[in-house]
């Protein structure tokens, strides 16, 4: 099957369960409901204690759900909560976990518990609990939910004596629906990092085919208020015929009309289409990039972007799903130079180039206009100019046009972002041809490895950082 985002459906329960039947049937029917509300594969995660969890477990793997373990602490210091005949029933369910995650070694049993449990609600989308509607102490069912509500995460919960099943938040179909995978590809037999590739090709074809009209779209608002603003002054000074003040207001309204369409709606609609694609396109590269690594949680989960952790977990799942083949130190440094250092290095290079020279440009073009402005209103000022004379009005509108467009000039470097792009950009070449150096002198796995991750983190928070300032573009 194509690459899809998983719902990730986390877990918490009691141990001691009065009626185990109805609590296995309930857990069915959850999962369930679960499924026909979101439209998308579930994925579990969740620690592994006696009671509810292992029943939680042995569902999810009857359906052959991903299943992520969150232990409190290693395997031999959790084995000591359960009896022999427990155990029996839960160690051979560990070893079908995808990822296993411990929390930490502490020695304080209830809040290495309270971590896991609060991980639990940090790594899913919807939580599944069963429980007796008791508090409960540090660590307990009771503490989770009354996490999972304070960060408004869906709950489903199981009643823990009669199997009830209430929910809190759950997402209809349409308001769960992720528009990841477009219908061309969900029908796709391509997996791993096929599917992946795939993908990635369609958010980034998805992201050039808006960049034109996000690019221009802060500009044209700008542009249109300053035009506004100088049709105004054009009827103010050619204010004797009727017709000509008359048409420069209905002008004037129709240009910010037109501005307000474009703010409201197609840069809304538009700008935040693109970003989106560009966002995903650039997690999907990354995570292609560290896909031959043995260790790729170190990228994914290195920085978790808010509105994308989903397909950042999911990427992961997916790449611990279908592992690659094995690679020399030597295939991944060469693959790593020449499929990616190379292309992003020479990207920003020229990103930096042409962000320099832009602003070098429109600073000029405003300090041009500024100066003639001034002159303009000295002329005025003076008297120099016969205020009967013919070109009278047209020296008076550039005093008063001319900083106007010299203030959307500069807005425009803000609006594009220039100045901290052209330092931004040169600083990432820059930091992108040490890293060339450094693999190129790297002859350890483990040294290899460090170069990459670090490179990938560096250009995801380049990405994110464009990201959050273009949403407010």
């Amino acid at each position: 099957m194509s690459f899809r985002e998983w719902t990730f459906v986390g877990f918490t329960g009691k141990r001691k369960l009065p009626h185990p039947e109805k609590i296995e049937q309930a857990i069915s029917e959850a999962l369930d409901l679960i499924a026909d509300h979101t439209g998308s594969p579930l994925a579990a995660v969740s620690s592994a204690a006696s009671g509810a969890d292992t029943l939680f477990i042995e569902e999810s793997l009857k359906r052959d759900l991903p299943w992520t373990l969150l232990l409190p602490f290693h395997e031999g210091e959790f084995q000591k909560d359960f009896t022999a005949e427990e155990w029996t029933r839960t160690k051979p369910l560990l070893p079908r976990a995808v990822r296993r995650v411990v929390e930490h070694d502490s020695e304080d049993r209830d809040h290495a518990f309270l971590e896991s449990g609060l991980r639990t609600v940090d790594e899913c989308d919807v939580v599944l609990a069963v429980w007796d509607g008791e508090p409960g102490l540090t660590g307990g069912t009771g503490g989770v939910i009354d996490y999972a509500r304070e960060v408004k995460r869906p709950l489903v919960i199981i009643d823990l004596n009669t199997g009830k099943i209430t929910t809190e938040r759950i997402p209809d179909r349409a308001e769960a629906h992720s528009d990841l995978t477009p219908p061309a590809l969900l029908e796709d037999e391509s997996t791993g990092f096929a599917a992946v590739e795939k993908l990635y090709r369609y958010h980034d074809a998805e992201a050039n085919r808006h960049r034109p009209w996000a690019q221009s779209l802060g500009m044209s608002i700008i542009w249109l208020h300053q035009i506004a603003t100088v049709v105004a002054i054009i009827g103010l000074l050619w204010h004797d015929p009727k017709m000509l003040g008359e048409i420069a207001g209905w002008t004037k309204m129709g240009l910010l009309l037109i501005a307000v369409v474009i703010s409201t709606w197609v840069a809304h609609r538009v700008n935040n289409a693109g970003i989106h694609h560009r966002m995903q396109a650039e997690l999907l590269r990354a995570a292609m990039a560290v896909w031959p690594l043995p260790d790729p949680e170190r990228l994914f989960f290195s920085r978790q972007f808010p509105g994308f952790v989903r397909l950042q977990r999911s990427l992961l799942l997916h790449r611990l799903l279908h592992p690659p083949e094995a690679h020399s130190r030597e295939e991944l440094k060469a693959d790593y130079l020449v499929n990616r250092i190379s292309g992003q290095t020479a990207y920003y290079s020229r990103a930096a180039e042409r962000a320099l020279n832009g602003v070098k440009i429109w600073r000029r073009a405003a300090n041009t206009l500024t100066i003639t402005a001034v002159i303009a209103a000295l002329t005025v000022s003076l008297h120099l100019i016969h205020v009967d004379s013919l070109l009278y009005p047209f020296v008076k509108l550039a005093s008063l046009a001319l900083p106007l467009a010299s203030a959307a000039l500069l807005a425009g470097i803000t609006a594009r972002d220039m100045a901290r792009r052209a330092v931004r950009y040169s600083q990432l070449s820059s930091s992108l041809h040490l890293a060339q150096t450094r693999l190129v002198r790297s002859e350890s796995m483990k040294g290899l490895e460090s170069t990459i991750y670090q490179t990938e983190r560096n250009l995801l928070l380049e990405v994110w950082e464009w990201f959050q300032i273009s949403q407010f573009g």
